[in-house]
């Protein structure tokens, strides 16, 4: 009765493996991946987020491994905020610069969030629209 109870323990730890390993193949895939095409096309687009473009698409196209990707991905997520120490660090080198162009840095920031959170909420309204006459022009006049 133990052999059997052992066997099957081994045998979900393996399967735990082989998922996790197919997981993390797929996701180093997509990065190198990403990162060969972002630099043979010399492309503007980072190489991992060419990869992660790639993964998004291998997902929709093959959603059968959405379970080892994931499996793979939690620990990942979960530590994510140890994953951003070394870009924090960066900041360092680069402080001066920072400091040096500050006003032109927080307004680009405060024009650019702006510009994306009006896009956005005109989209939603658009979109949100149940019928013709909820047309965006009208449901101003609707909510009065």
């Amino acid at each position: 009765m133990l052999r059997v109870i052992n066997c099957l323990r081994y045998g979900v730890l393996l399967k735990k493996l082989i998922t996790g390993l197919v997981g993390a193949s797929v996701i180093l895939a997509c990065y190198w991946l990403g990162l060969f095409i972002s630099d043979i096309f010399h492309l503007a687009v980072p190489g991992a987020v060419c990869g992660l473009m790639m993964l998004l698409i291998l997902l929709f196209v093959l959603p059968s491994i959405k379970d080892s990707v994931a499996f793979a991905a939690q620990p990942l997520l979960s530590h994510m905020s140890l994953l951003f120490i070394p870009v924090v660090m960066g900041v360092g080198v680069y402080w001066t610069n920072i400091t040096d162009n500050i006003t032109s840095l927080a307004i680009a920031v405060v024009v650019t969030t702006c510009l994306v959170l009006g896009i956005q909420a005109k989209l939603t309204v658009w979109l949100m629209a149940d019928d013709e006459s909820e047309t965006p022009s009208n449901i101003d006049e609707k909510c009065q």
